[in-house]
């Protein structure tokens, strides 16, 4: 089990790292936490419109980024104030009260 931080805060080499390691990491014995925070940007699913997900002029006015993840889902906004979190883990073991509680230790690690 390993935490890795990106320091990275953009959006586009955040997911690219992200998609690097799903594709590239074996992960049936090893799992992964990715800790990751961006510069202001909006973030679609894989299958979604730009064009009636986000106000695309007002992004380009404000040059707020806008990126397409390989997965699923809705579209969200991320900027410092938030912390990204991917679990690279084996779909046959995956736990959420363990995720959770690794995300807990690893936040007081860093802040308690």
């Amino acid at each position: 089990k390993s935490v890795f931080m990106s320091q990275s805060t953009d959006i586009y080499t955040n997911l690219a790292l992200e998609d690097w390691m799903y594709r590239n990491m074996d992960f049936r014995n090893h799992h992964v936490m990715m800790v990751w925070r961006n510069e202001p940007c909006v973030v679609i699913g894989r299958h979604q419109n730009p064009w009636l997900e986000a106000n695309v002029p007002f992004l380009s006015e404000r040059e707020i980024a806008l990126a397409r993840r390989n997965s699923g889902g809705g579209t969200v906004y991320h900027d410092r104030g938030n912390l990204n979190i991917t679990f690279f883990t084996p779909r046959e073991r995956y736990n959420r009260k363990y995720n959770l509680e690794l995300i807990k230790r690893a936040l007081y690690r860093g802040f308690g």
